[in-house]
């Protein structure tokens, strides 16, 4: 079973995968980069416990938990400008 996730809405799909470690590391976007070209396909976030938000060249997001969490909470997730963090 692949180690990513994916939430679904009528027209949008985000994947994310949870990791367990606190320094980023490129090996963790290896299951987000293998799903690039699923159809509906809109975010790849990876979450982590803690760290600095980041964005890899090839557009994977890095959260931590914390603010994952707000996002998905307060259904900004969905809504979330791509600059609010600095992308």
């Amino acid at each position: 079973m692949p180690g990513w996730r994916t939430l679904r809405y009528p027209d949008i799909l985000i994947a994310v995968e949870a990791k367990s470690g606190t320094t980023f590391t490129p090996g963790w976007c290896k299951g987000l980069r293998a799903v690039s070209g699923m159809k509906g396909l809109r975010r790849r976030i990876i979450v982590y416990p803690r760290g600095p938000v980041l964005k890899t060249p090839d557009g994977i997001q890095v959260l931590p938990f914390l603010q994952f969490a707000e996002l998905l909470s307060t259904g900004a997730l969905l809504s979330w400008k791509q600059n609010m963090l600095g992308f």
